[in-house]
C-alpha cells in the first residue's frame, strides 16, 4: 500500500514538472545567441573547407588553355591602362569582352562551386540539424526563431543572401546566355549589391540585440551557442 502511494506521488510530481516546462514560454528558455567572432570564426573554417573540397574536385579537370590566353590578356590590359597606353572608355570597352570570355570559359568551374555551396550550406546543414562543421567546432548552430523546426527553405533563404547563391545563380545564366555587354553590366551591379547586403548582414549581427542578419530576418531564423 505504501508502495503504491509512493509511487502515485512519483507520478505527480512528474506530471507537475512537465506541465511546468510546457507552461514556460519559449522566449525565456531560448539559448544564448552566438557571438559574432564565433559566427565569422565559424564562416572562415566553412569557406576552407568548401575552397579545399572545390580544389580537390577541379584538380584532375584539364587547365582551359583558352582560358589562361584570356588571363593574360587581362593583365596585358591592365599594364596598359596603368601605363596610360589606353584611356578609361578604351579600357572598359575591352574588358567587357574579355571578362565575359574569361567567366564563359570557366562556368563550368562556376557550377561545381554552387553545387558544392548548395550542398554543404543548405544540404548538409539542414541534415546536421543547423550545424556546419565549421559551427561544430565553435559549439553554435541555427534554430528557428519561434523555436519550430528548421526546414529546407529555411536554409535556402538564409544561403541565398550569405552565401551569395542567388547572385550566383543569375550570374552564370547570363554567362550563358546574354551578350558581352549585358553580362558586363549585370554581372558587376550583382555583385555590388551582394556586397552592400553582405555588410548590412555583418552590421546587423553585430549592433542588433538578438544577433540577426539579413538573411536571418528573412529566414526567421537566429544562430545561437548550441547547449
Amino acid at each position: 500500500m505504501r508502495k503504491k502511494e509512493e509511487k502515485e506521488k512519483v507520478e505527480v510530481i512528474k506530471k507537475d514538472n512537465k506541465k511546468q516546462s510546457a507552461d514556460v514560454p519559449y522566449e525565456e528558455s531560448k539559448p544564448q545567441k552566438a557571438y559574432f567572432f564565433q559566427r565569422f570564426a565559424a564562416y572562415i573554417v566553412d569557406i576552407l573547407i568548401v575552397s579545399l573540397v572545390f580544389s580537390l574536385i577541379t584538380l584532375p579537370i584539364p587547365e582551359s588553355k583558352n582560358l589562361s590566353k584570356i588571363e593574360d590578356e587581362m593583365i596585358t590590359l591592365n599594364e596598359k591602362y596603368l601605363n596610360e597606353e589606353i584611356d578609361t572608355d578604351q579600357y572598359i570597352n575591352q574588358s567587357i569582352s574579355i571578362s565575359h570570355d574569361a567567366a564563359y570559359e570557366s562556368f563550368i568551374y562556376t557550377i561545381i562551386q554552387i553545387a558544392l555551396i548548395i550542398l554543404y550550406f543548405v544540404v548538409f546543414q539542414f541534415y546536421n540539424k543547423g550545424q556546419t562543421l565549421g559551427k561544430k567546432i565553435f559549439r553554435i548552430r541555427v534554430v528557428k526563431s519561434d523555436g519550430q523546426e528548421l526546414s529546407m527553405n529555411d536554409m535556402i533563404f538564409r544561403s541565398f543572401i550569405i552565401n551569395s547563391i542567388l547572385v550566383n545563380m543569375i550570374i552564370l545564366a547570363f554567362t550563358l546566355l546574354a551578350s558581352d555587354t549585358i553580362y558586363f553590366y549585370t554581372s558587376n551591379i550583382l555583385q555590388f549589391v551582394q556586397g552592400l547586403l553582405l555588410i548590412i548582414t555583418v552590421i546587423m549581427v553585430v549592433y542588433r540585440q538578438d544577433g540577426k542578419g539579413l538573411h536571418d530576418m528573412i529566414a526567421k531564423t537566429e544562430v545561437v551557442v548550441e547547449k
